[in-house]
């Protein structure tokens, strides 16, 4: 699985270091920061990212990618998993629910095309299809 990891502006949730513990764990993951050297960047360019990368995207900033509807203007997008703030290490946690449950499906990254995955602090993951 690849994952695009966003920056979250509070805290160190989903930080650099999230990225390097998935990457050891054998998830392929890059963090914004390291790709993109932006902090602060706006929502369509990490989306753009995403793209470009063919990562599925991890953020916490699910009122702007909803609101926006940006993923949904994709055509064909990796997918989105959105977490709820947390703390570092939770957020890991968390995420590795999410990819548990994916590859209980299958191949994560073919079941992530064009839907999110939503994971709420319980660890309950729900995957939908992109809202278009």
């Amino acid at each position: 699985m690849r994952l695009f990891i966003d920056e979250c502006l509070i805290g160190e949730c989903l930080s650099s270091a999230l990225a390097q513990e998935f990457n050891r764990s054998g998830v392929q993951s890059q963090h914004i920061l390291v790709t993109m050297a932006v902090p602060g960047e706006p929502d369509h360019a990490v989306l753009n990212g995403c793209i470009r990368e063919a990562s599925v995207l991890v953020t916490e900033n699910a009122q702007d990618f909803r609101a926006r509807a940006l993923a949904g203007a994709i055509d064909l997008h990796p997918g989105l998993i959105l977490l709820p703030p947390a703390g570092r290490w939770q957020s890991a946690s968390l995420l590795q629910a999410v990819i548990i449950h994916l590859e209980r499906l299958g191949d994560p990254m073919r079941v992530m095309v064009d839907h999110v995955a939503e994971v709420d602090l319980s660890g309950r993951v729900r995957l939908h299809p992109l809202p278009r």
